[in-house]
């Protein structure tokens, strides 16, 4: 069985199994995966060692999106989640199931076609209606209807990587489901 090696620099213990895409040398195609510490579980490799993974659609972790996974709901979400923390506190994790993350290469975990954006925040609108109208002003069912903008794939920029520029250092790419 694989041994977990241990950063207590990190934010991701056994309490926090957030989900995510990966692919490494050894695991070519992006999938599900996890993170625990610095190691990556990749999900498709532990569906053997925890009986109750197996009532979960086949080869729901060897897609390279969550959409499936996510569309399962929170109960699936709950299910795996308990699963991978049982097979790590009984050190029962298959060999080649973990890899150290500086190894992977993160992906976008979701496929996104378009989504509406919407705004509550006064000080965006505020600037939204200088920049749209040329001057500052709430639009008028602001306190009851948030403003919703329409945007396409193109705009969506992915928080890790806004994250990155700004710290100017590499950022984990983890879509935790709740």
């Amino acid at each position: 069985m694989t041994s977990l090696q241990s950063d207590f620099g990190s934010h991701f213990g056994i309490e926090n199994i957030p989900f995510g895409i990966a692919s490494s040398d050894k695991h070519n195609h992006p999938q599900a995966v996890t993170r625990i510490e610095n190691n990556v579980v990749f999900l498709a490799d532990i569906v053997q060692s925890a009986s109750d993974l197996q009532s979960l659609p086949g080869g729901i972790f060897s897609q390279p999106t969550l959409n499936t996974f996510a569309a399962l709901g929170r109960p699936a979400h709950r299910l795996v989640r308990s699963a991978v923390q049982k097979l790590v506190k009984e050190n029962k994790l298959p060999e080649n199931s973990t890899e150290d993350i500086t190894k992977c290469q993160m992906h976008l975990p979701v496929s996104v076609a378009d989504f509406t954006d919407f705004s509550c925040s006064e000080y965006h609108n505020l600037n939204a209606g200088l920049a749209a109208m040329g001057r500052k002003g709430l639009p008028p069912s602001w306190g009851f209807i948030p403003p919703g903008e329409f945007n396409a794939l193109y705009s969506l920029m992915p928080a890790y990587h806004v994250q990155a520029m700004l710290a100017g250092v590499q950022a984990s790419r983890f879509l935790e489901l709740l």
